[in-house]
């Protein structure tokens, strides 16, 4: 596994980042990339002086990130990679390709309230544009007395979705060897209109359904790994939250669920439990973005 981390020389943010690569790193035995994005630089025919300009614009934060990264596991050992011309985001994005990395690492904003990630922020725009999945550290992550991956959580209710999702909770508990707890969220059917009328599902026939899909999920997982459901009500995103900083120690989501059988809510569930999440967030891309590598 490759991970890469985004540092952008903001102190906390980056802090926060680094504090859950290197847990990540250290619990999957992966590689660690630290990326810097310096969109004040643009390609240029002379290469050389391009690299030369990178290296000077990025030489500070590297070695700060380095130095913060060592206080958290000394023996990790990064890559640094830098590129120009780009936004945060798409630079990210396009060092992730370059780098085959399986994950990219950001941490919270100071601008929102509280730190929370804010709409046109660097986390805000990967959900809209990475090929990877993407993790979210909350604010204040690297000051935790606690940093474990006990528990890996995962939003799902059997969409496609949610089964990519899945996968990549499963990989995490199993490198782990962590517990997996499934939540599925059951709306009120009084929101659930689709374009041709309510659709026709009580209570009951979709509360069974999601059911068994969080058994089948279950049943799929290896002796190593210990499963547990939970079925929720209400409005998915606060339903989640409302479980608290003990719910996991990450928790897993495809960026467009909560769709097969409620009304299709997408992007609207995901963005609002990444900004207000107490548990790092694993963010993975819908299909026609999602890239194996």
């Amino acid at each position: 596994m490759k991970i890469l981390v985004g540092c952008d020389g903001a102190e906390q943010p980056s802090r926060d980042a680094l504090a859950l690569g290197a847990l990540l790193a250290e619990t999957c035995e992966a590689d660690l990339t630290l990326g810097v994005v310096v969109p004040g630089i643009a390609p240029r025919d002379d290469s050389r002086s391009h690299e030369e300009d990178l290296g000077a614009a990025s030489a500070a934060t590297f070695d700060r990130a380095t130095a913060q990264l060592a206080e958290f596991d000394a023996r990790l050992v990064p890559q640094c990679r830098a590129i120009g011309g780009k936004s945060p985001a798409d630079g990210l994005r396009d060092l992730a390709t370059g780098e085959g990395a399986d994950l990219i690492v950001v941490g919270s904003t100071h601008r929102g309230p509280l730190g929370r990630i804010v709409p046109g922020t660097t986390a805000d725009q990967l959900g809209a544009r990475s090929r990877v999945p993407f993790a979210v550290a909350p604010r204040g992550y690297a000051e935790r007395d606690a940093r474990e991956l006990r528990i890996v959580g995962v939003a799902y209710d059997g969409s496609d979705e949610a089964r990519r999702a899945a996968e990549v909770a499963t990989d995490f508990a199993i490198r782990g060897c962590t517990g997996l707890r499934a939540f599925g969220v059951l709306e009120p059917l009084v929101a659930n209109i689709s374009p041709a009328g309510p659709l026709p599902l009580d209570d009951h026939v979709v509360g069974d359904r999601l059911e068994e899909e969080l058994d089948e999920l279950l049943d799929r997982l290896p002796a190593s790994v210990a499963g547990q459901k939970l079925i929720l009500a209400g409005d998915p995103a606060r339903a989640l939250l409302a479980q608290g900083p003990r719910a996991a120690d990450l928790m897993v989501f495809g960026s467009h669920g909560f769709g097969r059988f409620l009304r299709l809510v997408g992007w609207s569930v995901t963005s609002p439990v990444m900004r207000d999440a107490p548990w790092p967030v694993i963010v993975v891309p819908p299909k026609h973005n999602y890239t194996t590598v």
